[in-house]
């Protein structure tokens, strides 16, 4: 998210830029046919616009979703991890039954 920041000022900048260098051609002021230069102009302008938007508010957004995701998916998995050794309900029974001085005769509990 630190990004986002140390990126805003130059992508708004240079947004800006464009934006005012193509108002001109897509207002039809100047020179040139506005119905020739116009569209593109218009498109270019709404193109800046798009991507300034998805690159400084969308993609952080959707990157936080997905990395808080991925970290609720982790810790899920976590959980459900057998624990280290195996060892496994009907073991630690039989373990309990020997430390309480039950005799199973070498048969596991149910």
């Amino acid at each position: 998210m630190d990004a986002c920041h140390k990126r805003a000022r130059p992508i708004i900048m240079t947004t800006i830029a464009m934006g005012a260098g193509m108002m001109p051609i897509a207002l039809g002021w100047g020179e040139s046919d506005p119905s020739f230069r116009g569209p593109m102009a218009i498109a270019v302008i709404g193109g800046l616009i798009t991507s300034t938007v998805l690159s400084l508010i969308v993609i952080p957004a959707v990157f936080t979703y997905v990395d808080d995701l991925g970290q609720w998916f982790s810790r899920l998995w976590s959980r459900r991890k057998p624990t280290s050794g195996g060892g496994g309900v009907v073991e630690s029974s039989v373990a309990a039954h020997a430390v309480n001085g039950i005799n199973t005769g070498g048969q596991h509990p149910a």
